[in-house]
């Protein structure tokens, strides 16, 4: 199978860098631990011993042997620094030369009895599903059956392939969407090249009871509190957004097949959703979020995505790319990750989970990454926007609010 566009075009980017920053309690392993343990699991990540060679038309996938001793490495922390403050800065440094484009950090030195674990890949290597497979691989203390992995879209192994009338119908809802300027230009706000991380944790319980009311799910109770907190935003720092239609959030889409699980680059779609005039009530969010997403969950849905994701020219997706990366139509994205099973290194517990995603051209990515009862947030914003930098205490506040109005 040949890397895709999409693969080809994030390969070649330095800043396309996806990962996770695995928190663990226990003693601190030392650096050749780690690489001990890495060695042992490496025949189970077949993506870790593969690049993209050439490009265009003519780019393929060809096996490159990881250099442990460079990409597993250790890094030291002052006494009481959080983790995420070295993510902040190692996120953006460059990958082994001659490597496959993915490493581990150890980092340790905060706490005696407690450490984390940073694993950063190119996109265009793995995408989501791929690091959860990675990360099932590496951590689990029992190997994970393709069947039982939170890695790919179950539904895509029992669903029929796709009539063509789904197909078209798919495909030109995202090209209306997209083909509308984002909010972000509509409204003239600058762009600068900076980006600022930020994360914050509620528990997964209290996502899930804030949906269950109308029906809906966990990521439906985020995405109901993301459109809250960035229409406030827009309220608050452009003129005229109150009297706006609306909000479009483009969210990822995880279509990668079973079949696939092992399988290096992206098996992602897109789709956008629709949300309601900043000017509705919460729980009238709320209703419309289920709604706008109930399309989504749909296996047939599901499985045309798949089809066409697969089936699209490399030429044609690389400009797809490009269209709905463009600064004037981006908008506010949204990825999540579901991590199912508990992860161990060893004997020390994975006792949390945060995602990391790739500074987006868009001002605005929020990342949410679900892991035993813990729900993580990343915002990725915009540096030379005002407040910004505040969207994920915002979304904190919003989300705690909601819970407190059932």
């Amino acid at each position: 199978m040949h890397p895709s566009g999409l693969d080809v075009t994030l390969h070649a980017d330095p800043r396309a860098t996806i990962g996770a920053l695995l928190h663990l309690t226990g003693t601190p392993p030392t650096v050749d631990d780690l690489r001990s343990h890495v060695a042992e699991r490496l025949p189970a990540i077949p993506a870790w011993s593969t690049t993209i060679t050439r490009r265009g038309v003519r780019a393929h996938w060809t096996r490159l042997d990881a250099d442990l001793r460079r990409q597993v490495r250790g890094h030291l922390l002052p006494e009481g620094q959080h983790p995420r403050d070295a993510v902040r800065h190692l996120q953006h440094t460059s990958f082994a030369p001659g490597s496959p484009r993915w490493d581990l950090t150890l980092l340790h030195g905060y706490a005696p009895d407690r450490y984390a674990i940073l694993y950063r890949v190119n996109h265009g290597l793995q995408d989501g599903g791929g690091l959860v497979r990675t990360a099932e691989a590496l951590f689990s203390q029992t190997p994970i059956e393709p069947k039982r992995s939170a890695a790919t879209a179950r539904v895509l192994a029992f669903t029929p392939k796709p009539l063509p009338h789904r197909l078209a119908a798919i495909i030109g809802r995202e090209v209306r969407a997209s083909a509308s300027p984002g909010p972000w230009a509509r409204y003239g706000c600058p762009h600068s090249s900076e980006r600022n991380s930020n994360w914050c944790v509620v528990p997964a319980g209290l996502l899930s009871g804030i949906a269950r009311p109308y029906a809906g799910t966990p990521h439906d109770a985020h995405l109901a509190a993301l459109a809250i907190t960035t229409s406030g935003w827009l309220t608050r720092h452009v003129p005229d957004y109150a009297a706006s239609a609306g909000l479009r959030i483009q969210t990822a889409v995880n279509v990668r097949h079973p079949r696939d699980i092992d399988q290096p680059g992206n098996h992602i779609g897109a789709a956008s959703i629709f949300l309601p005039s900043p000017t509705a009530a919460n729980s009238e969010f709320l209703r419309a979020t289920v709604e706008a997403t109930r399309f989504l969950k749909s296996p047939v849905h599901r499985a045309a995505t798949h089809h066409f994701t697969r089936r699209i020219p490399s030429p044609a997706q690389r400009a797809a790319f490009r269209w709905v990366n463009n600064p004037k139509r981006t908008t506010a994205l949204t990825s999540c990750l579901t991590i199912r099973h508990p992860l161990h290194f060893r004997d020390d517990p994975v006792t949390a989970i945060d995602p990391i995603g790739a500074p987006p051209a868009a001002p605005l990515l929020v990342v949410l990454a679900f892991y035993q009862g813990s729900a993580s947030v990343q915002f990725i914003t915009d540096a030379g926007l005002p407040e910004m930098d505040q969207l994920h205490v915002q979304w904190h506040k919003v989300v705690h609010q909601l819970a407190a109005g059932l």
